[in-house]
């Protein structure tokens, strides 16, 4: 799970759970899109001066795109 947006330094900072030890990472975007195209922004956004400025950075984290997942339906044909 994503939990802080790093604007500073172009990064996001994750936790999971694994053997029921919480633990943690800081990646770099430029490594998420290297490995995710899909998710690379069409452009880069500048605010604009009329544009209020954005929330808190902990209100940020919901901006992120999440992965999309594609389910198919399998099927089955009743046998001869």
């Amino acid at each position: 799970m994503v939990t802080s947006l790093n604007e500073d330094n172009e990064s996001v900072t994750v936790e999971w759970i694994e053997n029921g030890d919480t633990k943690g990472k800081e990646i770099d975007l430029e490594s998420i899109f290297s490995l995710n195209p899909d998710l690379v922004p069409d452009e880069e956004i500048e605010p604009s001066p009329e544009t209020p400025p954005p929330p808190a950075s902990s209100a940020k984290v919901n901006k992120i795109v999440k992965n999309r997942r594609t389910v198919a339906s399998i099927k089955n044909d009743p046998p001869s």
